[in-house]
């Protein structure tokens, strides 16, 4: 009886060899190319997926073998945006968002990952993405207060990190990324002070507003603290675009018979200069001549509405959106770290163009 002779093992169709074979490069070369790490020739890469096109090769969602560094701690890829506390409408009107969603998009499209947004709104109700087992970390953005029980031991449980402000109240694993208010108000007195201003003001018309309080608090201290005259005014606005009328109230807080008007004004954000310069020219001032403005976040749709042009404070907010997702990573492939982490991004002042 003759003995059978094993023939030579063939790659299976289409499998990743076939593809490196027809593409004339390794096996390695190929899985690197389908992960997108880095380290592969842009030349390569074409040419690996042009073979895959041809071929109709489509990579299986989850492979066999060890994870690349670059995936440990992911079982999809995708990483859920969760806005708390409005609803859709509000969320792309927040000052903040697009220059946040820009960073957590660039850095989420570097790393290979699919962003998922959803809001999870006053009235409570759970979207799908926050309950789906197809998400492995969350980026939160907007008022915790407002999370509801069930959606805080949903978070507890789970790889998050907080945007902006708020969240310490959730779970010890929940990594937050901020801003430094406290820094901005300091920048925003320094500035004037440096430029001679010996009276100053500072003006909110959101008087309710968080950050925006802590901002003009942090101001009128350090200018106090430095032997300037410091007058604040508040109003009373509570949705997002407020009235000229209001405006209108808080200058004249200011400047409405005034022996000593102040000449140096700190705006709590950028959001509220077109109507701040409006009120502070129909009240017969001129800028800069007789009142020189500082502003904060460096909203070019605000900005360039204003002629002059002030000085504003960028908060960073496309490098929080990306340290927010590279932080998420780490979190996945950290899990049984326990300290929680918190990062600043300093503000910096961005120098009036026109003046």
């Amino acid at each position: 009886m003759e003995a059978k002779i094993a023939s030579p093992s063939r790659p299976k169709k289409n499998s990743l060899a076939v593809i490196a074979q027809e593409a004339g490069v390794s096996a390695s070369t190929v899985s690197r190319v389908i992960n997108k790490m880095p380290g592969v020739n842009s030349e390569v890469v074409r040419q690996v997926q042009d073979v895959m096109t041809r071929m109709g090769y489509q990579p299986p969602a989850r492979r066999p073998g060890p994870k690349p560094a670059s995936r440990k701690g992911l079982k999809t890829g995708n990483i859920l945006l969760l806005a708390v506390g409005v609803n859709t409408a509000e969320l792309y009107r927040l000052p903040v968002f697009p220059d946040l969603i820009h960073g957590i998009e660039a850095s989420v499209k570097e790393s290979g990952l699919n962003l998922v947004l959803a809001t999870l709104e006053p009235d409570g109700f759970l979207p799908a993405a926050l309950t789906s087992r197809d998400i492995d970390g969350t980026l939160l953005l907007g008022d915790a207060d407002t999370l509801t029980p069930q959606a805080r031991t949903i978070l507890q449980d789970a790889a998050c990190v907080g945007l902006l402000r708020g969240y310490d109240e959730i779970g010890t694993r929940i990594d937050r990324v901020v801003y430094d208010n406290l820094a901005v108000g300091r920048l925003a007195a320094e500035y004037l002070l440096e430029r001679r201003h010996r009276c100053v003001a500072a003006i909110n018309v959101y008087a309710k507003h968080a950050a925006f309080a802590t901002r003009i608090k942090a101001f009128g201290e350090y200018a106090s603290a430095n032997n300037a005259q410091v007058v604040t005014a508040a109003g009373d606005a509570t949705g997002f675009w407020p009235t000229p009328e209001q405006f209108g109230a808080v200058i004249d807080q200011l400047y409405s018979n005034s022996t000593n008007p102040p000449t140096g004004l700190f705006v709590a954000s950028d959001a509220q200069l077109p109507e701040v310069y409006r009120a502070l020219r129909s009240r017969g001032l001129t800028l800069p001549k007789d009142v020189e403005i500082i502003s904060c976040d460096n909203q070019e749709e605000f900005l360039r509405q204003l002629a002059p042009r002030p000085a504003t404070i960028d908060l960073g907010l496309r490098m929080i959106g990306r340290s927010g997702v590279r932080q998420l990573l780490w979190r996945l492939r950290n899990p049984g770290e326990r300290n929680r982490i918190t990062m600043v991004v300093e503000p910096v002042l961005v120098p009036p163009t026109d003046q």
